[in-house]
């Protein structure tokens, strides 16, 4: 019995030296994109530190940075700046966040503390958190937090957080302003610096 074997000459699919260059160099440029964008995640979080106080937080972008770090008295004040937004009226708007630092006795409560504060604030509170809750906008332990408003001298009507912390026999506020308009689509980057604060060793 005769087995009558049938053999194709199917060769590979030839593929110009050209092309194939081509869709090495693809994969290439796909591996470096993909390295590209996690160290820029990387960089935007920029991390800052208050030695002074004992905390660390991270500046929501690339468009932030310190614009002043100042004594006054017997206050360490540090104010970061954004690149401006331009608002509906194109107005150029530059919201801030700033650090006041003081020194405070060992036994300061932080409710006592606050309340002091808020005497003083020179905006109506519309929110109240600490960092207590599934929603907590804050993990400081230490800490109590505010949402409010005021208008400036030019009646423009500003969003603000505050934040009271005392860690390191040091009370701090922290203030994060913009006006309402541009708060509507940027208190995300207000949030992100917010959850990044926490305590760190001299």
């Amino acid at each position: 019995m005769y087995i009558r074997l049938k053999f194709y000459n199917r060769s590979p699919p030839f593929i110009p030296f050209n092309d194939y260059l081509v869709r090495s160099n693809m994969k290439i440029l796909v591996v470096f994109l993909i390295l590209l964008f996690i160290s820029n995640s990387i960089v935007l979080s920029q991390i800052e530190s208050l030695t002074e106080a004992g905390i660390q937080f991270s500046l929501p972008n690339k468009k932030w940075k310190l614009n002043v770090k100042d004594k006054n008295e017997d206050k360490l004040v540090y104010i970061y700046k954004r690149e401006p937004i331009t608002d509906s009226q194109q107005r150029k708007v530059v919201p801030n966040i700033a650090f006041i630092i003081e020194e405070v006795q060992d036994s300061t409560d932080i409710i006592i503390y606050s309340l002091n504060k808020r005497m003083n604030a020179p905006f109506e509170i519309n929110q109240v958190f600490t960092h207590e809750g599934s929603n907590s906008k804050i993990n400081l332990s230490y800490a109590i937090g505010y949402k409010g408003t005021y208008h400036d001298k030019s009646e423009i009507e500003h969003t603000v957080y505050v934040i009271h912390i005392i860690n390191n026999n040091k009370g701090v506020q922290v203030i994060l302003d913009m006006t309402s308009e541009v708060f509507v689509k940027y208190e995300k980057e207000f949030l992100k610096t917010m959850k990044s604060l926490h305590t760190i060793k001299n």
